[in-house]
């Protein structure tokens, strides 16, 4: 997605196909780089485990849509709002707005074999943590850098200004 938003800026025209359980994840890469209206096309999950005809007919349903999205103009971004962040003190957030947030920000995650748990939050203060029982999942689960942008603007969206999120991710923090 990143990649894609990127090479748009540059005037290079691409498309993004992504599963439903990472659209929470595009629409934030997607807000950071003040691109909020940057086009994907969902597909569903998983295809990974689709035959060679399956995956064909997926393609051959969304051509209209990855022909659509090659040649909108996309480059210009949003006016940035850089500079204009809020510093209010966090606001109180109550059970079931936090367990909504975690299943908005885990879904990605458990998409690929992860799991993603919240302490509960204090003074402003939102810890997650990473847990991926498959070694093997580790590689196709976002890097921290990344995970921890694209929590961060939800978060902020989500809880509003003065949240700090910390990520404890098992692949770095160990």
């Amino acid at each position: 997605m990143l990649d894609t938003i990127l090479l748009e800026k540059r005037g290079i025209p691409g498309a993004v196909v992504i599963t439903k359980p990472f659209v929470p994840t595009a629409k934030a890469v997607a807000r950071m780089q003040q691109m909020s209206d940057f086009p994907f096309i969902i597909v569903p999950h998983p295809v990974t485990s689709l035959s060679v005809g399956e995956a064909e007919a997926l393609a051959d349903r969304i051509t209209d849509q990855v022909e659509t999205a090659l040649l909108q103009d996309t480059s210009a971004p949003e006016a940035s709002c850089e500079g204009t962040r809020s510093e209010a003190p966090a606001q109180a957030v109550d059970a079931a707005t936090l367990e909504r947030l975690v299943d908005r920000l885990a879904a990605g995650i458990r998409a690929d074999g992860g799991e993603l748990t919240a302490s509960a939050p204090s003074q402003g203060r939102l810890e997650l943590e990473l847990s991926i029982p498959d070694e093997a999942c580790a590689e196709c689960i976002l890097p921290k850098p990344h995970l921890e942008a694209v929590f961060t603007s939800i978060v902020a969206e989500q809880l509003g200004p003065g949240w700090v999120m910390e990520l404890r991710d098992p692949r770095v923090d160990a």
